[in-house]
């Protein structure tokens, strides 16, 4: 599908930009109707890593939606970009932004209590 992707180049061309859009749109679909036969639901566990010097900080939740995990930070940073919050430029990472101990706060009323928390250091 990639291939495919690259070929059509849909940031140049508005229908083929718009056919991978139907055409994912179906797969989501066919993929959470799938997903929901089976059992599964939209819960969503994920584990965020950062090194700083020495330390390496990790932090795991579970979310109650996982299409809300995987918006949910780049909403915050968009938000504390537009209220000057963020004053840095250049190529970074949500987390060259975020504290990996603010992730708590920033999820809270998106994710589940899930009890594995941690950090360790390497040396």
């Amino acid at each position: 599908l990639l291939d495919v992707v690259r070929m059509v180049q849909p940031q140049r061309r508005d229908w083929a930009y718009r056919a991978i859009h139907a055409l994912m749109r179906r797969i989501n679909v066919r993929d959470t109707e799938s997903a929901i036969v089976a059992g599964i639901g939209p819960e969503a566990l994920l584990m965020v890593s950062s090194l700083q010097g020495d330390r390496l900080e990790s932090r795991t939740m579970m979310f109650v939606d996982g299409a809300a995990a995987t918006a949910c930070l780049p909403v915050y940073l968009a938000h504390q970009y537009l209220t000057g919050k963020i004053e840095q430029t250049g190529l970074l990472t949500p987390l060259d932004l975020v504290a990996p101990e603010l992730l708590d706060e920033i999820t809270s009323d998106i994710r589940r209590n899930f009890p594995f928390n941690s950090s360790s250091s390497l040396t």
